[in-house]
């Protein structure tokens, strides 16, 4: 049995990571699906969301992601996303901010001041700004 796992991200713009982890979780049309030492060839898409890996010293690092796709094969793990972002690249007072403008809005379409697609439009970006503001203010 192998001890670790060797990952490697990778955007149309560059090589994002390329480490040794014991684990990778990631949003796929299934829902939240891990990818473990010694997993079987495997192939997926990857959703837009949060992607997390664990070092060797078992120290959890989140990320997040547009999407892309996964492949799995012999404890080599490759995932290919359109953009990836982890807390250097976020500022996290500025998501707050569009994270609060975001709920106001969501809060007005009670009163019937937004749009049923306005509505849809900002509890998505809601989901992804909650997501982002994990991402930026995790301990990695």
């Amino acid at each position: 049995m192998a001890e670790f796992l060797e990952l490697r991200i990778v955007t149309p713009q560059e090589i994002f990571f390329e480490g040794i982890v014991r684990n990778v979780y990631f949003e796929s049309p299934k829902g939240i699906t891990g990818i473990l030492i010694d997993h079987h060839p495997y192939i997926a898409a990857v959703n837009e969301g949060i992607v997390s890996y664990a070092d060797l010293e078992e120290k959890e690092h989140l990320l997040y992601t547009s999407g892309g796709f996964i492949r799995c094969q012999q404890n080599h793990i490759e995932m290919v996303v359109n953009q990836i972002e982890d807390k250097k690249r976020m500022n996290l007072k500025e998501l707050e901010k569009e994270l609060k403008e975001c709920r106001r809005k969501i809060e007005s379409a009670v009163k019937g001041e937004l749009s049923p697609e306005e509505l849809e439009k900002n509890l998505r970006l809601e989901r992804v700004l909650a997501s982002k503001i994990r991402v930026a203010s995790a301990n990695n």
